[in-house]
């Protein structure tokens, strides 16, 4: 029960009229919070606030019945310390991905698919606000000067970028990638129920684990990449070490020998911990595995370099198919420094060398699958598409039965 301080005699309550709660502009209430209280909001000082309302509440709208003034506290809490309308999709198992472009079209990728929602907010204003608080909670600002920004947050496993005018040429927009914290993803479950992969592709994939394969999976983002790594992972044995590198933890692996990190970048530049830092640092380990969980730049060259001298690894990249990804990793292996002198005929030939096979995803499946390797004779690379998905096959559907007859395996 809250206190009110400004609570009247019974004389005094009876001259004051306790307007409708309808009557009250919650709006107008987040905003005068956004305005004048950021500090007490980004450190949710809710005892501080609570008394920031019930003043504000009383001298805006003479309320000083305690049960509405909590109702008011509550609402105002929800949206605020939660993600108000978009709270009820970051909570949906099924959904990946938010996407505001305008403050009256909402969309949210659920399997590797967009739809359009029937939420809205209710005017530009409102939208322009709202983003600035998902900003202002995670730690950092947008305004003017600072018009696009990301920030990860921890307690629900998000990733923000927000976008203000005038970058933004038309609207404020907000895009919200959701990592789910499902430590239950697992090959079975990716055949049985997702159908991400079919009958043939589980047996490679099997096969691929337990003789300590290097694999790259490419594809968009969204697409399925870090559910089929995460459900890789699953399948190494327990006994075998192996530490992942992340830029925003997403992989949330549990039983196994995994020392999991990701990358902290609110500090001096000096003491910033990247990705490549991290993977120099996985060498020194004792990893028999090495995981990023996604390649972005310089940490790329580490990367090949130590899986070509032993250590298993697995990763994940943008690429738009299975023939492209080679160039992209040329790529991101050129901005480190000491690679940029390097022809792309010997990074070439040393990634050829250290990938096995190069798996990518089209909308929530395994497309392809594609062995990769070094032809010493004819001094070149070879990418050889091995499988591709198909649903359209008696024996997919015969062990689709027997497995799932047997619950699984």
């Amino acid at each position: 029960m809250i206190i009110n301080p400004f609570k009247t005699t019974k004389s005094q309550e009876e001259n004051i009229t306790n307007k409708n709660l309808e009557n009250i502009n919650i709006k107008d209430l987040q905003k005068y919070l956004i305005d004048n209280y950021l500090e007490n909001l980004k450190n949710e000082d809710k005892e501080v606030l609570i008394n920031v309302i019930e003043k504000y509440l009383y001298n805006k709208y003479s309320l000083n019945d305690t049960e509405n003034i909590q109702k008011v506290i509550n609402n105002i809490f929800n949206k605020m310390f939660g993600y108000d309308i978009l709270q009820m999709y970051i909570d949906n198992k099924d959904i990946s991905d938010i996407r505001v472009v305008k403050y009256n079209d909402i969309y949210i990728k659920s399997r590797g698919k967009w739809k359009k929602t029937n939420s809205t907010f209710e005017s530009e204003t409102e939208f322009y606000d709202y983003v600035r608080y998902c900003i202002l909670k995670n730690n950092k600002n947008i305004n003017f000067d600072v018009p696009m920004i990301i920030v990860s947050d921890k307690k629900y496993n998000l990733r923000i970028e927000a976008g203000l005018p005038p970058v933004n040429v038309f609207s404020p927009s907000l895009v919200i990638r959701i990592h789910r914290n499902d430590t239950n993803v697992n090959l079975e479950r990716l055949f049985l129920i997702d159908e991400m992969i079919n009958f043939d592709i589980y047996i490679l994939l099997n096969n691929f684990i337990i003789k300590q394969k290097n694999i790259v999976i490419c594809g968009k983002g969204g697409s399925g990449k870090t559910t089929l790594l995460r459900a890789l992972i699953n399948k190494i044995s327990d006994n075998i070490a192996i530490t992942t590198n992340e830029e925003t933890m997403e992989l949330f692996i549990e039983g196994k020998n995994v020392i999991q990190r990701e990358i902290l970048e609110n500090r001096e530049e000096s003491k910033k911990i990247t990705l490549d830092k991290l993977m120099k640092h996985s060498l020194v380990m004792s990893n028999d595995v090495i995981i990023i969980g996604e390649l972005k730049g310089a940490e790329a060259l580490v990367f090949f370099d130590s899986i070509a001298t032993g250590h298993m690894g697995l990763t994940t990249v943008h690429s738009d198919g299975v023939y492209n990804t080679l160039d992209r990793l040329t790529t991101l292996i050129k901005r480190d420094i000491k690679a940029q002198s390097y022809k792309e005929e010997f990074v070439n030939q040393m990634l050829s060398s250290s990938i096995n096979y190069i798996i990518f995803m089209k909308d929530y499946k395994v497309n392809e699958i594609a062995e990769v390797y070094y032809d010493r004779q004819k001094q070149k690379t070879i990418i050889k598409i091995i499988l591709t998905y198909t649903k359209i096959e008696s024996k997919y559907f015969e062990n689709l039965y027997y497995y799932k007859s047997k619950g699984g395996v």
